[in-house]
């Protein structure tokens, strides 16, 4: 539960932060670590792997 994926995790260091913040100082600092922007972007995907995605759920999937 405890190893370095969880903490590196940009999302979960501020959950960490949050959650001491609002244990130790009360939920007004909280207002003001939950207006940081958070990027989620989401890749682009090529052509070709379009097409296999396609085909794999397609074909595939019901195979199984």
């Amino acid at each position: 539960m405890f190893n370095d994926d969880l903490i590196s995790f940009p999302g979960n260091l501020n959950l960490f932060g949050n959650i001491i913040d609002g244990l130790c100082l009360g939920s007004d600092i909280i207002a003001l670590r939950s207006k940081a922007y958070t990027s989620r972007e989401i890749k682009k995907v090529a052509d070709n792997q379009k097409v296999f995605y396609r085909v794999f759920t397609v074909f595939f999937v019901p195979l199984f």
